[in-house]
């Protein structure tokens, strides 16, 4: 998809979403204009396919948690780093499951179109 089509289409979904009343920090998170702004494209979370959702809150979670934890918690109470990994990335991906169904079932619930009918 060209760069203007994908920033036509990015456009017309954030002014739907916003139309419909939804709250801009669900919408347009941090991390979706913390992309944008390394120069990269991002639907929206409601125009996310589900597995694409998991992939993308799902890392970004399990790194910056697993992070602080690994900072704040778990290297002065002598935790493995494996143990560490293995704990943040079954965080992140819960998390990321969560965070897509609750886009999914947002997306139903107001109706929204397809990403390819904008």
């Amino acid at each position: 998809m060209a760069d203007a089509e994908f920033a036509q289409r990015r456009t017309r979904a954030l002014q739907l979403l916003a139309d419909k009343g939804l709250r801009r920090a669900n919408y347009y998170p941090p991390l979706m204009r913390l992309v944008e702004r390394l120069g990269m494209e991002m639907r929206p979370p409601h125009f996310m396919p589900f597995h694409q959702a998991v992939l993308v809150f799902g890392i970004y979670f399990g790194v910056v948690w697993g992070l602080l934890m690994w900072l704040l918690f778990w290297s002065s109470d002598g935790m493995a780093p494996s143990t560490a990994i293995s704990t943040a990335l079954a965080a992140g991906f819960l998390f990321g499951v969560v965070m897509a169904g609750w886009y999914q079932f947002d997306r139903r619930r107001h109706k929204l179109p397809s990403w390819e009918a904008l």
